[in-house]
């Protein structure tokens, strides 16, 4: 669209068309700006374009992106729709905003805040019953004592509306927003051998039981070589941790997460000094030296002769109880790490492209 100088100045064309749409019946002449949206029925491609905008601005940072290119569409679009190679299915776009070219006195803009939307559940589009979400980018008012207010109106000037089941991935493939993943754990046993927890991922996504090394003074968790848990807190987690960290050689590297301790402050403002703390496949206590294991269940076990670790000169005598857990491999391969490459890899197919280890944002929480 041409609105140099005046961008709020309309080509004849365009006036025809907001004043007597019914008697415009021909292809935009080439005084329009190649690829301005003047059709009566949006494309996906033109459709895809606001997506992509809206995209752009929130990456750069944009506050405010002017909408007066598409006002004068009928702005409506309604099919499958495809963003790099995931296809929405029963996605709606709709443009408004055709008033205030009618009338100058309405205190609008046609500017959204890219960042800012009213969303809100709907039960249909058009004929189609489901869930459905839609989004709505209102316009800025227009204050002429305050120029560039921060004030947005009650009008719509933008909606999108697409399947709830949907919502995920449009939502941070639009807001450019990493995905937060979080594990919580839940105490349920301290012995003087153990520390055994249930856990959580996501409220509830995924489920199990953590095995860690007893308890110890605070100096001792925070200290690396103690044999103890490490300390109570909120940790980040690089995943997965054979990129995060390429020099190690383990076997199951690309399937192991890294709590990041080192350099973290304790509850008692101590400085924890352990590194290379795994979430990694075991069953039994002496299967780590600091690192979780997580499995999907627990059981209790007593041993039936001494069992000695040769590499910490540990010895558990025969008759000592201790807890285990299982299904350690199944729970990290499959459910744990197939439910975090499941979010990358949906991140990866609407044509974002990060490192691997950069697609997620995950955090422990380890509760005692």
């Amino acid at each position: 669209m041409d609105y140099t100088p005046d961008k709020n100045a309309l080509l004849k064309a365009q006036w025809d068309l907001i004043h007597n749409p019914e008697n415009v019946q021909f292809a935009w002449t080439e005084d329009m700006e190649e690829g301005a949206m003047m059709d009566f029925n949006m494309s996906a491609k033109s459709a895809l374009e606001i997506v992509n905008n809206i995209r752009a601005a929130n990456i750069k940072k944009v506050n405010r992106l002017n909408m007066l290119d598409y006002v004068v569409s009928r702005g409506y679009y309604i099919n499958t729709f495809k963003i790099g190679s995931i296809t929405f299915n029963n996605f709606n776009i709709q443009v408004f905003g055709s008033g205030k070219l009618l009338d100058s006195t309405l205190n609008e803009t046609f500017d959204i805040k890219p960042s800012v939307i009213s969303k809100t559940n709907e039960s249909s589009l058009g004929e189609t019953s489901g869930n459905f979400i839609k989004y709505t980018f209102h316009a800025f008012k227009e204050t002429p004592d305050v120029p560039l207010s921060e004030q947005l109106s009650e009008t719509s000037l933008l909606e999108i509306t697409i399947n709830e089941t949907d919502s995920w991935a449009f939502e941070h493939y639009l807001f450019n927003l990493t995905p937060k993943i979080t594990i919580k754990t839940t105490n349920i046993e301290t012995d003087s051998l153990y520390t055994l927890s249930s856990f959580n991922i996501d409220n509830g996504k995924i489920t199990g039981y953590m095995i860690e090394r007893p308890a110890g003074t605070p100096e001792e968790e925070r200290t690396e070589g103690s044999l103890k848990r490490i300390p109570s807190g909120l940790y980040e987690i690089c995943f997965p941790y054979g990129i995060c960290r390429p020099a190690t050689t383990r076997a199951n590297r690309l399937n192991e997460l890294w709590v990041k301790t080192y350099g973290k402050y304790d509850q008692y403002g101590g400085n924890i000094t352990r590194d290379l703390i795994l979430i990694h496949i075991g069953n039994v206590v002496w299967d780590t030296e600091g690192c979780i294991l997580p499995g999907s269940r627990h059981e209790k076990f007593t041993l039936v002769k001494d069992h000695s670790v040769d590499k910490t000169g540990e010895v558990y005598t025969k008759g000592t109880v201790l807890e285990k857990v299982t299904g350690s491999t199944g729970l990290l391969n499959n459910k744990i790490v197939g439910y975090l490459k499941g979010k990358i890899n949906i991140l990866k197919s609407l044509g974002i492209e990060k490192s691997d280890s950069a697609y997620l944002e995950i955090e422990i929480e380890l509760n005692r």
